[in-house]
């Protein structure tokens, strides 16, 4: 769940100002621990066939901390990214709203996954999700609807789903409604509820 009253739709040129970024960037999000579950290294390797193949000039900002940032900051320096992609080590919580209201797409391209609070936070803000094929992902992500499924860990794969969601017109308020029922409260009612069906079950 989310704190819904935090998460919602924001203005992307607004957040953009507040942030210093480019107005006219096409901005890849992702935010999360730096670890090779994450997948970052195949979003990393994504993004020269992004760069080819979008107009607009593509930037992926890399929220989070962890074991594999040394790994995922050779590779931007092997494939000579240090302009395309940043790493912005982790950030408060407080400060999410406003990066994910500057971006274009969140992407979330992990080996395995529970329920990603990262998928509610970004849908709450009315940002589209790409996103692998795993765990509760496919109930979070509705293909077309609340963003694009990845079903094969390639690099020219990821920039094609990548590159089709920074091309459509996505409702920031349709894509919210989606995760209206996933705040602290819902959540936690709901939790109550399987509770007490199995104590009265018992």
């Amino acid at each position: 769940g989310v704190d819904l009253g935090m998460f919602s739709p924001g203005d992307r040129s607004a957040a953009r100002r507040a942030l210093g970024l480019p107005a006219a960037a096409a901005i890849v999000l992702a935010v999360g621990r730096l670890d090779p579950v994450k997948g970052l290294d195949l979003l990393v390797a994504a993004m020269p066939f992004l760069r080819e193949r979008s107009s607009r000039g593509v930037q992926l900002h890399l929220i989070g901390e962890g074991p594999a940032r040394a790994s995922i900051e050779r590779l931007v320096r092997e494939r000579g990214l240090g302009e395309q992609v940043v790493l912005h080590g982790e950030l408060s919580s407080s400060s999410l709203p406003t990066w994910y209201s500057s971006a274009d797409v969140v992407a979330l391209l992990s080996h395995s996954e529970g329920c990603p609070n990262v998928v509610i936070e970004a849908l709450a803000c009315g940002r589209p999700v790409v996103a692998t094929c795993v765990g509760g992902v496919p109930e979070l992500i509705r293909e077309g609807e609340t963003g694009l499924l990845v079903d094969r860990r390639d690099p020219a794969h990821v920039a094609d789903r990548l590159l089709q969601a920074l091309d459509r017109e996505w409702d920031s308020t349709d894509l919210s409604s989606h995760v209206r029922n996933r705040s602290w409260d819902d959540v936690a009612r709901r939790q109550l509820d399987v509770y007490r069906g199995v104590l009265e079950a018992s």
